[in-house]
């Protein structure tokens, strides 16, 4: 404490404005502006905005200075009343820290079928003070764009265009490069594209997922220099690749084998449960059990990890489910898929 103290303690700044220039005042609050310690300490700051109050806690997310808390209903006016209270006591904590909410970045956005949609006569009312906030249908959340209805459209949008993009750098580039290079190419400025947290936004509808196939099959002609009348299966199986809708189950499958051995975030783990019948096995011997189906609505529940991942999961062989490490799990997966999809 005496060394954090020493660092933000007597430090002096002064403005500049039109040319003229003030007198040095002391800080009294704040960190250094472009420091290292700066994130730190910010995140320090503000962990405890929702940990104050448990009922906003429960259902809130923070990422650095990304904040956002949720709720369900079946009204929208049961929503509204327990997003303006969540708001309110954000709002208190901010005014007691010393903190300033942005309300032109800050929007809220009401998820639900586009069937419930057509029967509301309304949008969201929440508001900071007296402004009302505006209501978005999508927004960037960690780089991954959600939308109202859960669609993924314009996240599918921007990720096949950032790889077509890529497709059209290797395809000036290729005849420099050997295959194993060109491979190279593919997993440094394409894969992660495909990969960054497709177990969630994967779950699109197959007519999403086919426009990314097709990007695939394009890049591995390229690589390998084949023509059309190579069919794409055999491409795929000589660079050892799946399907994307193949590879997102694969992705899937990895996030519940992590969550169940305690290799994800203590929040991933509750995702996910047991059938009653093999509840009472061990954590670490209970791997090769089968996972509890939730009761979910089927447009949107079903998109879910939470849905998907044990699906995805009952229907992994005893073998693959009870791989005793997280390699091991992989090479097993990937060995049976090469077999039987490919």
């Amino acid at each position: 404490m005496k060394w954090f103290s020493s660092y933000l303690s007597n430090r002096k700044q002064k403005v500049s404005l039109n040319g003229c220039v003030s007198d040095f005042k002391e800080i009294t609050a704040g960190v250094p502006q472009g420091s290292i310690l700066g994130p730190l300490l910010f995140i320090i700051f503000i962990n405890d905005m929702f940990m104050h109050d448990r009922s906003v806690h429960n259902k809130s997310s923070l990422y650095a200075d990304d904040s956002s808390f949720y709720t369900a209903g079946n009204t929208v006016a049961e929503i509204e009343m327990n997003l303006n209270q969540d708001l309110k006591k954000v709002t208190n904590w901010c005014t007691k820290n010393r903190m300033f909410i942005n309300k032109a970045k800050t929007k809220s956005m009401l998820l639900c079928t586009r069937q419930k949609r057509m029967n509301l006569d309304s949008t969201l009312k929440i508001k900071i003070d007296n402004d009302y906030l505006e209501n978005s249908k999508s927004e960037k959340v960690l780089g991954v764009t959600i939308d109202e209805s859960l669609c993924w459209t314009e996240q599918v949008d921007k990720t096949c265009k950032k790889i077509i993009f890529n497709l059209h750098t290797l395809k000036e580039i290729k005849k420099n490069l050997p295959v194993k290079e060109r491979l190279l190419f593919y997993n440094c400025y394409i894969l992660p594209h495909l990969n960054y947290c497709c177990s969630v936004w994967g779950n699109c509808p197959a007519n999403q997922q086919n426009r990314i196939t097709k990007l695939q099959k394009r890049a591995a002609r390229l690589i390998l220099d084949a023509d059309l009348s190579i069919p794409s299966s055999d491409l795929f199986k000589k660079l050892k690749w799946l399907p994307f809708p193949k590879y997102v189950e694969y992705q899937q499958s990895v996030t519940v084998y992590k969550s169940l051995n305690e290799l994800n975030p203590h929040y991933m783990n509750k995702l996910f449960s047991y059938t009653q019948e093999n509840h009472s096995y061990g954590t670490r011997n209970a791997t090769s059990s089968l996972l509890a189906l939730p009761k979910c609505n089927k447009s949107i529940g079903q998109k879910c990890i939470s849905y998907s991942g044990p699906k995805v999961w009952n229907g992994l062989t005893e073998a693959i489910r009870c791989a005793p490490s997280l390699p091991s799990f992989k090479s097993r997966y990937l060995k049976a898929m090469y077999c039987t999809t490919l």
